[in-house]
């Protein structure tokens, strides 16, 4: 676990080990409708929209990735509900980690959400970070900028798609100690 402090608030990040700038206007036009094609409608027990947080996350991550020459992402309803599970199961538990708190590691977890398929590529990686307080998209960014392995993670080429699920709550067990806090889930993907 990484510790970084912001604005004398605790943030966390995490990363797993393994596995042309955009306009303000075309940033402008990304529409709730567009980022969320197909993210409307999930199963059972799933969140069945996208908040204006995470979306404003997921356009600050595709601005910046446009900026170092790659494709933005879309969003995947599989990786949101991913994101999302995982940001609930960690505020739950109590705990901060990608494997989840019944032993479960990264890649299964993503795969039980994100499915290889019969895809001839696929490729799925995470990126985590908590706060106290509250935090911007364009600072969660910077934070992740600011790491090489998180860095490494948002300009991956590879990834075609992305879910990020954010969970704030009045107060949270283990890790939290009880404070009030913000989890922040990102999963990256690509299936070809």
């Amino acid at each position: 676990m990484r510790f970084r402090p912001s604005l004398g608030e605790p943030m966390r990040l995490f990363t797993p080990t393994h596995g042309r700038l955009l306009s303000a206007v075309l940033l402008a036009a990304l529409t709730f409708g567009a980022l969320t094609a197909g993210v409307a409608s999930g199963g059972a027990g799933s969140r069945l929209a996208v908040n204006s947080l995470e979306l404003s996350a997921i356009a600050q991550i595709n601005e910046v990735r446009v900026q170092h020459g790659l494709v933005p992402l879309k969003l995947s309803r599989a990786l949101f509900d991913s994101a999302s599970a995982h940001c609930s199961d960690m505020v739950a538990g109590g705990y901060f980690d990608h494997d989840s708190a019944s032993g479960v590691g990264v890649g299964a977890r993503l795969e039980a959400f994100y499915r290889p398929a019969n895809h001839r590529f696929y490729k799925a990686g995470e990126n985590l970070l908590w706060t106290t307080g509250t935090m911007s998209p364009a600072r969660m960014v910077a934070l992740w900028m600011q790491s090489p392995e998180h860095r490494q993670n948002l300009l991956d080429p590879a990834w075609r798609q992305i879910g990020l699920a954010t969970l704030t709550v009045p107060s949270a067990p283990g890790v939290y100690a009880g404070s009030a806090v913000t989890v922040v889930t990102v999963d990256f993907g690509v299936r070809q």
